[in-house]
């Protein structure tokens, strides 16, 4: 028997991917990655990163089924993600064009903004996939393990950022003309790294 995908999570890296997943799980018979080959009966929700090379099989998938988006100031989740150095500034700003492609192609995607109210996008989603999701907390940058630039963005330090990130920084600010009408539009209205 082969399965109906209900919705497809879409995610760039160090946006709270793992929460999201651990909310919406009561909603879905099965929670799996977009490219693991089961096919369980019953609802099923896949999921993926969003990067250059999985657009084309996001894509296929979104044309079938319901988009759900985690999202973060893409500042907070760099200064994440370099952290944690699971990739380089340019590749992950990369990420968040190919987000802002996803967005240009399927407009109606739910959005799960974890730095903001996230139960309140929790429980929208829930609503329109007719399904319950338990609280989602606020993530904040560097609350389990605070360093020098967490505590500057927490502060929003734009000048200490600025330096100490570099051209890390300068690759998001080059990529603001993309991003941030989507992210206006989805109420990051305030960040500091726009000009």
């Amino acid at each position: 028997m082969t399965s109906t995908v209900a919705a497809v999570l879409a995610t760039v890296i160090h946006t709270g991917t793992r929460a999201t997943l651990r909310s919406l799980t009561p909603g879905f018979d099965y929670i799996l990655p977009l490219r693991d080959p089961a096919q369980p009966s019953g609802s099923v929700m896949r999921w993926e990163h969003v990067t250059p090379k999985m657009f084309g099989e996001l894509s296929a998938v979104l044309d079938t089924a319901p988009g759900i988006v985690t999202l973060r100031d893409p500042l907070a989740s760099l200064i994440s993600t370099l952290k944690q150095r699971d990739s380089t500034a340019v590749e992950h700003v990369a990420d968040w064009l190919e987000l802002a492609k996803l967005f240009a192609k399927y407009p109606g995607m739910l959005s799960v903004r974890i730095d903001h109210d996230p139960d309140a996008d929790l429980t929208d989603v829930a609503t329109a996939l007719s399904f319950y999701a338990p609280p989602l907390p606020v993530i904040v940058i560097g609350e389990t393990d605070p360093t020098a630039l967490s505590i500057a963005y927490a502060n929003r330090d734009w000048p200490y950022i600025q330096s100490a990130m570099g051209d890390d920084v300068a690759v998001l600010r080059d990529a603001e003309n993309v991003l941030r009408p989507l992210l206006e539009a989805r109420g990051y209205t305030d960040l500091i790294w726009y000009s």
